[in-house]
Formats: C-alpha cells, structure tokens, sequence
C-alpha cells in the first residue's frame, strides 16, 4: 500500500515539530543547570549555616512555593529540596566526624597527660628511694667515723 505525499509531509511536519520541541526541553535543561549552579554558587557560603531546622523551613517554603507555580518550577524546587537535604546531611556527617576528630584528639591528649603524670611520679619515687638511699649512707657513714674516733671498748 503506498504512502501519499500528504501523509509524508504530514509525518514529516510532526516530526520537525517534535525535534524542535527537544530542542526546547534541551536549552531549558541547560539554563537550568546553568541557573542551579549559580544558586549553588551563591548558597555554598551560607551551607556551613545550614542545619536540620532550616531545611524544614525550606522544605515548607518549597511546597508554598509548589502550590502557586508551574509543573516544571515545582520539578526545580523538588530537585532543589533534594539537593539541599543532601547537603545538610553530608554537612551533618562531615560535623559528626569532625567531632569526632576532636574527642580522639582529647582523649589522646588526656592518655599523654596521664603517662606523663605516671612517669612524674615514677622519677619522683625512683629520687625519693635515692635520696633515702644516700640518706642511709651518710648516717652509716657518720657511725663509722664517730667507731673510729671513738672506737668501742671491749
């Protein structure tokens, strides 16, 4: 069964159209990626800020915001929400193990004060038994000075 020329043209307009509407989506996309990295951009200084508070706060502004925009703005807040929960939460694990960090470091550091204080006490003991030692040894000595100055008598 041929195919009329009408029905090829017809085709053939459809499918330009729909080309053209890719096309579209395609540029749109772009200016969105363009658009999010700007935002991004300008909100990796306020990130540090962010906590789990805030995002309810822009979640509840996000779902407003749904409310009275269009299909595609409300998909671009949706990816943004995304975007921003995943940010808190790898904020809140990057705060988490630097926290972390900092309690090895404290408990390290309290570990050397202990051993220091171990090794303190140890040299102060080991100096005390000299001293007693040297102690001793003057006393006998001095006996035996005093046995030969003044030798008993038998």
């Amino acid at each position: 069964m041929p195919i009329s020329k009408q029905k090829l043209k017809k085709e053939n307009q459809n499918l330009t159209k729909r080309i053209a509407e890719l096309e579209r989506i395609n540029k749109q996309r772009a200016k969105n990626t363009k658009q999010a990295k700007e935002v991004r951009a300008k909100l990796r200084p306020y990130l540090d800020k962010i906590s789990i508070p805030n995002t309810a706060i822009l979640d509840a502004a996000a779902k407003s915001a749904q409310a009275t925009s269009t299909p595609k703005s409300a998909e671009q807040i949706a990816v943004i929400q995304k975007q921003i929960r995943e940010l808190s939460t790898a904020i809140h694990r990057l705060e988490m193990i630097e926290k972390n960090r900092i309690l090895a470091n404290r408990r390290e550091k309290a570990r050397d004060k202990a051993r220091q204080v171990e090794r303190q006490e140890f040299i102060h003991l080991h100096e005390k038994s000299r001293e007693k030692t040297t102690a001793e040894l003057l006393e006998d000595l001095k006996d035996q000075l005093f046995y030969d100055a003044f030798p008993p008598r038998s």
